[in-house]
C-alpha cells in the first residue's frame, strides 16, 4: 500500500531522478555505467516487486509516500528514497522492515520504522544484514522500531553514515544499532538518540569497529556505547551525553577510546566483566556522577592518559586491587584532574628541577594502588584563568596573565612563578626579584653586588660604631670615585676596605660577616671592571 504519493508525469520523473543520482546523493559500491534505474511507483507498484525486478547493480528509486511493506534484498543494488523526510518503509509494528543478505547494498534517503519486536533470530530491527558485506546505509531516519534500529549478523566491512537514528524500544544487549559477530563496521557521523535502550552495541567479536564522529545522547534507560566481548576497535571523537553510562565495556580488549566529549552521564566510562588493556586517551569526562568506574571483575592492562576530567561528582572509582596506568610518562603526562591541588614549581621526571614544565609536582592519588605521577596542571581546549591563553599555552594557567610575562624564561610566567629571576630566592624576598645577580650576591638579597650598595649593608650588621663609620666612609668614598668615572681609584678604595676587614675577621667582625663583607667586595669590584 502506498500512501501520499504525489504524482509527476513519467518523463518528468524520469529527468529528475537522472538529476538526483548524478548529484551523488547516495554513494554505494557499485558501478553506475550499465544500471538501470526503476522507479517506485511508476515502473512497479511496490518496493519489493521493484527489487524483485532489478539486475545487480541497478538503483530502485523510490518516490515520496509511505510503503507498507516488508522488503528483502538478495542482490547487489542501491535502493533510494526521494527524500527521508518524506518517503517511509513502515512495518505495521511486524517482522523485519528491511532485510539484506546480499553484499554490495546501498539504502539511503529513506525513513524506516515500525519493525517487530521478536528477539527469535534474526532478531527485529527496522535494518537487519545477513552475511551481507560492503553494505551502505546512508542519510536514513531508522525511528520507532519494536527492537532493533539496525541489526547486523555476521556482515563486516559495512557503513553506517549520516542516519538520524531515534526512538526504537530496544533492550539490554540490543541496540539502536547492534552487531554481533561483525567486524570492520564504520559507524559514522549519526545522531543516535532518546532510544530505549543502548545507542550503540557491538558484541560477539564485532573486532576492528570504529565508531566515530557520532552524537549519541539521552538513550535514558542504557549507555550511550557500549562494546561486548569485541577487540581493536577504535571509539573517537563522539559527543555522548544524558545516557546512564557514556561508554561502556565489558569483556573488550585492546581497543582505543580517544578524543571523545562524555557529559552528564551516569558514568561516563564504566569498564567492567573482564573488559582488559583498553587505552583511553585525550577523553572529556565533565559533570557525570562517576568519571571513570572500574568493577570488581574488570580486568587489567587499561592505560588512561591525557583525558580531562573535570566536575564529576567522583572523579574514579575502582572497586578491585589492580595497578592500572594513569599517565604516558614524562614529559607527556598524565590526565587534567579538577581537583588536583598540586603545584607547579618543579620539572623533570624527577619533578625536582626548579622551573614549571605544566605537570603537577606531586602525583594525583587515586587510591592505594593507583596514581597519576605526572597531572598535568593544564586541560588542552580549556581556559581555566580566562585570560584568552589556552590551558595548554598558558604559562600560568590558574593565574590570569595575558601578557605571558615570564623574565626568566623558565615556562612558568612571572604572575605564578615564586621565583621570577629564577636565582634561588623566592619573590617574597627577593629585593630584586627580576634580577638574577647571577652568583654576584654575597649577603643574598635577590640583588646583584654594587659598590653604591656596600655602605647600607654594613650599616645593617650592627658593627661596632668605630669600625662601622671606618668601613662606611671607605664604601662611600668608592662609591663617589666610581660615579665620576674614577673606576680605578674606586677599586684602589675597596681593596682598602678588604684589608681592613681581613684585619678585624675574628675580632671586631665575626668570621661570618667578614666572609660576606670581602665577598660582597669583590663582587663589586667585578662588575666595576665590567662596566
Amino acid at each position: 500500500m502506498i500512501i501520499g504519493r504525489l504524482s509527476k508525469p513519467k518523463q518528468a520523473l524520469t529527468v529528475i531522478v537522472s538529476a538526483v543520482l548524478a548529484a551523488g546523493l547516495c554513494v554505494g559500491a557499485l558501478p553506475m555505467a550499465a544500471s538501470t534505474t526503476i522507479i517506485v511507483p511508476d515502473d512497479y507498484p511496490t518496493i519489493q516487486q521493484a527489487v524483485n525486478a532489478a539486475n545487480p547493480g541497478d538503483t530502485v528509486y523510490v518516490c515520496q509516500g509511505t510503503y507498507y511493506e516488508h522488503v528483502t534484498i538478495g542482490k547487489a543494488l542501491v535502493l533510494q528514497g526521494e527524500n527521508r523526510d518524506t518517503t517511509t518503509i513502515d512495518g505495521s509494528g511486524s517482522g523485519k522492515v528491511v532485510t539484506v543478505t546480499s553484499s554490495n547494498v546501498t539504502i539511503c534517503e529513506l525513513t524506516i520504522t515500525h519493525s517487530g519486536n521478536s528477539t527469535s533470530f534474526p532478531e527485529d530491527a527496522g535494518v537487519v544484514l545477513l552475511n551481507a558485506r560492503n553494505a551502505l546505509i546512508e542519510n536514513c531516519i531508522i525511528t520507532a522500531n519494536g527492537l532493533n534500529g539496525l541489526y547486523f549478523y555476521n556482515s563486516p566491512n559495512n557503513t553506517i553514515r549520516g542516519c538520524d537514528i531515534s526512538y526504537n524500544n530496544t533492550m539490554c544487549y540490543k541496540g539502536a544499532i547492534h552487531l554481533r559477530h561483525s567486524p570492520y563496521v564504520n559507524i559514522t557521523g549519526n545522531n543516535i538518540y532518546s532510544n530505549i535502550g543502548p545507542g550503540i552495541t557491538v558484541r560477539s567479536w564485532s573486532n576492528h569497529v570504529a565508531i566515530t564522529d557520532n552524537h549519541v545522547y539521552s538513550n535514558t534507560t542504557s549507555t550511550g556505547i557500549h562494546l561486548g566481548h569485541s577487540n581493536y576497535g577504535i571509539v573517537s571523537n563522539n559527543i555522548v551525553h544524558d545516557n546512564v553510562f557514556g561508554i561502556d565495556f565489558d569483556g573488550a580488549g585492546y581497543n582505543t577510546i580517544k578524543d571523545n566529549t562524555i557529559r552528564h552521564n551516569g558514568t561516563a566510562l564504566y569498564v567492567y566483566f573482564y573488559a582488559h588493556n583498553n587505552t583511553f586517551v585525550g577523553n572529556i569526562a565533565e559533570e557525570n556522577g562517576i568519571g571513570i568506574s572500574i568493577a570488581r571483575n574488570a580486568g587489567g592492562g587499561h592505560k588512561f592518559y591525557h583525558n580531562i576530567m573535570i566536575g564529576n561528582a567522583e572523579q574514579v572509582h575502582i572497586e578491585n586491587s589492580y595497578a592500572y596506568i594513569w599517565d604516558n610518562g614524562y614529559p607527556d603526562g598524565g590526565n587534567y584532574w579538577s581537583d588536583y591541588i598540586g603545584t607547579d614549581v618543579y620539572g623533570g621526571a624527577g619533578q625536582n628541577i626548579p622551573g614549571s614544565d605544566g605537570i603537577g609536582d606531586t602525583p594525583y592519588v587515586i587510591d592505594a594502588h593507583n596514581r597519576d605521577n605526572y597531572p598535568l596542571m593544564g586541560a588542552p581546549g580549556l581556559d581555566s584563568d580566562n585570560d584568552g591563553i589556552p590551558d595548554t599555552e598558558d604559562n600560568c594557567p590558574l593565574t590570569p596573565n595575558p601578557d605571558q610575562l615570564d623574565t626568566d624564561g623558565d615556562g612558568s610566567g612571572d604572575a605564578c612563578d615564586p621565583d621570577d629571576d629564577n636565582d634561588g630566592i623566592s619573590d617574597e624576598e627577593d629585593l630584586c626579584p627580576l634580577e638574577n645577580p647571577q652568583g654576584l650576591d654575597a649577603n643574598l638579597d635577590g640583588c646583584k653586588d654594587t659598590v653604591c650598595d656596600l655602605a647600607s649593608v654594613i650599616q645593617s650588621l650592627g658593627l661596632h660604631h668605630g669600625i662601622e663609620n671606618s668601613l662606611v666612609q671607605k664604601a662611600s668614598n668608592a662609591c663617589a670615585k666610581f660615579n665620576e668615572g674614577n673606576t680605578k681609584v674606586a677599586i684602589n678604595m675597596l681593596n682598602a676596605f678588604i684589608n681592613e676587614v681581613e684585619a678585624q675577621r675574628g675580632k671586631k667582625i665575626s668570621e661570618e660577616d667578614a666572609g660576606m663583607l670581602i665577598q660582597f667586595a669583590k663582587n663589586a669590584i667585578l662588575q666595576m671592571h665590567a662596566t
